[in-house]
């Protein structure tokens, strides 16, 4: 039986955020700041050539691969994860199978998960 999920773990949103704006900054991300409820995510992210090296100190989970393929280790998920121009993302989390889209603007990012159906706000 298929599980059922009405959102992507806040884990794994908080790792697209920040590997979105380590990829359009250049530079490394040490930790994201979410708003709204969303919990601050100890995560350390470079990119570096499209090869992605993360880990989120605060779940002991390294995410990690070459754009646009990425896995994220505690909870074995697949991660499709899609420069679309300019500070724009897409992707899809399959281990929820939820589609979700980065917006960067600076240090900032949000990702709207198609499952939840909203926005979600980070900033580095």
């Amino acid at each position: 039986m298929r599980r059922v999920w009405y959102a992507m773990l806040s884990a794994i949103r908080a790792a697209v955020a920040a590997i979105a704006v380590a990829h359009a900054g250049g530079q490394p991300v040490s930790g994201m700041r979410g708003y709204e409820g969303e919990p601050y995510a100890k995560i350390d992210v470079r990119v570096e050539g499209g090869v992605v090296d993360g880990y989120d100190n605060g779940g002991g989970c390294r995410i990690n691969g070459t754009i646009p393929d990425l896995y994220q280790y505690c909870s074995g998920a697949r991660i499709e994860f899609k420069p679309d121009g300019e500070g724009r993302y897409t992707g899809y989390d399959y281990s929820t199978g939820c589609r979700f889209e980065v917006r960067v603007s600076g240090r900032n990012a949000d990702v709207y998960d198609y499952c939840a159906g909203k926005r979600f706000y980070y900033a580095a």
